[in-house]
C-alpha cells in the first residue's frame, strides 16, 4: 500500500478502494466514499512521505469546500470510550460539545464531537480513533453548511482507518 495521489479532475469518475498509508504514523484510510465514488483528495504537496511523516496528511473534499487532516496522535494507553471522551475535552474548544458520538467498529472505538471555532462562523468536527493501544487524530474545520455536508464522507473515511 504506498501512498496515492490522484488529481481532483479525475477523481468524480474514479470508483473502487483508494487506500493510503501515512508514512510515519502507522494508519492507512480509504479516500472513496461509500458509494465507491472518490470523496477525498489527496493533493500533491501531502503525498511527499517527509511532508507525512511530520504532518500526517490533509485531504481535500471532492465535493465541498473543506479539509480533513489525519494524524496519529501521541498518548498513553489504554485507550477506551472514556479516555477519548478526555481526549475531545482536552482539546479545548470554544465550546461545549454537540452531537457527541462513540461507535465501536471491531477493535476501533471512535469518539467524537462537533464544536464552534472562535470568531468564525466555523464548526470542528472532531474524531479521536483508537485500538485501545494507538490514537489517531481527525479534525474537520470548516463553514458550518460545508462541514454539515462533508459529514457522511467524513464518518465513512473515518471508519476505514487501520492501524498498521
Amino acid at each position: 500500500m504506498g501512498t496515492g495521489c490522484y488529481a481532483s479532475q479525475s477523481a468524480s469518475r474514479y470508483t473502487g478502494e483508494v487506500r493510503i498509508s501515512i508514512v510515519g504514523h502507522g494508519l492507512s484510510l480509504d479516500l472513496s466514499s461509500a458509494t465507491g465514488r472518490a470523496a477525498w483528495i489527496l493533493e500533491p504537496q501531502w503525498a511527499d512521505p517527509e511532508v507525512q511523516r511530520v504532518h500526517g496528511v490533509y485531504l481535500r473534499n471532492a465535493e465541498h469546500p473543506v479539509q480533513l487532516h489525519v494524524r496519529a496522535h501521541e498518548g498513553k494507553g489504554p485507550f477506551d470510550a472514556v479516555a477519548l471522551r478526555a481526549c475531545l475535552a482536552a482539546q479545548a474548544w470554544a465550546s461545549p460539545p454537540r452531537h457527541e458520538a462513540v461507535t465501536t467498529r471491531g477493535s476501533l472505538v471512535v469518539a467524537a464531537a462537533t464544536f464552534a471555532m472562535v470568531g468564525l462562523p466555523w464548526i470542528v468536527r472532531e474524531y479521536f480513533v483508537s485500538d485501545g493501544a494507538r490514537l489517531a487524530n481527525v479534525v474537520l474545520p470548516g463553514p458550518d453548511v460545508a462541514v454539515e455536508a462533508s459529514l457522511e464522507a467524513a464518518n465513512h473515511l473515518v471508519s476505514t482507518l487501520r492501524f498498521e
